[in-house]
């Protein structure tokens, strides 16, 4: 089950994201929950683990600011690789593109459908992180079992040819475990930040 946190500060409009994203995307296969200030969206997020994060750029209601949403952003960003949709009216899109520049994955302009332009974009970016970390955990199990192949046929042949002791044959392991284990680490990060480099979607 995926996790979803709606932030807006506009009751009503947040409790219409939550019943149209429930009835539509189900409420057994994701968990939504909702908060109307960014303060509280900062605490639950230090609290849970969310899948994805929607949140307006606009919190003049809660007096927390006009750009506050980029605020979250930029909060969540230095904390955590959680995917977020920055979601403004149509007026105000080019402070959602300044938010692109900061890391959010999508665009929603409240004037557009919440069936046909927001959960289609909600969909894409949580299959694409369902994706990413299947990456991560499927990378380390390879890079340790292809270390300790080559470390024991380097060590194997070594020995074998007697140019090194049952000592050193050990160290070789080790030292050939850690080394392969470090590159594929190194590939694997390397993997997640060209990820997140990717175009950002607007719906």
């Amino acid at each position: 089950m995926s996790r979803i946190l709606v932030v807006d500060d506009d009751d009503t409009l947040l409790n219409t994201y939550i019943k149209v994203l429930e009835q539509t995307m189900g409420s057994k296969q994701h968990k939504f929950d909702a908060v109307t200030s960014v303060s509280d969206a900062k605490e639950r997020i230090s609290l849970s683990e969310y899948d994805l994060v929607l949140t307006d750029i606009d919190f003049t209601f809660t007096n927390e600011g006009e750009y506050a949403g980029l605020e979250l952003l930029d909060h969540i960003k230095s904390k955590k690789n959680t995917p977020v949709i920055l979601m403004t009216q149509h007026n105000r899109i080019k402070y959602a593109f300044d938010g692109a520049k900061r890391g959010a994955e999508g665009i929603f302009s409240k004037e557009a459908s919440v069936r046909e332009k927001l959960i289609p974009l909600i969909n894409s970016l949580l299959k694409q992180d369902e994706k990413i970390q299947k990456s991560n955990l499927l990378l380390p199990t390879i890079s340790l079992s292809i270390s300790l192949i080559l470390a024991l046929l380097s060590g194997y042949f070594l020995k074998k040819f007697q140019i090194i002791t049952e000592t050193k044959y050990l160290a070789i392991i080790i030292i050939g475990v850690a080394i392969v284990g470090f590159f594929f680490y190194y590939i694997r990060i390397s993997k997640v930040k060209l990820t997140n480099t990717k175009g950002i979607e607007v719906r």
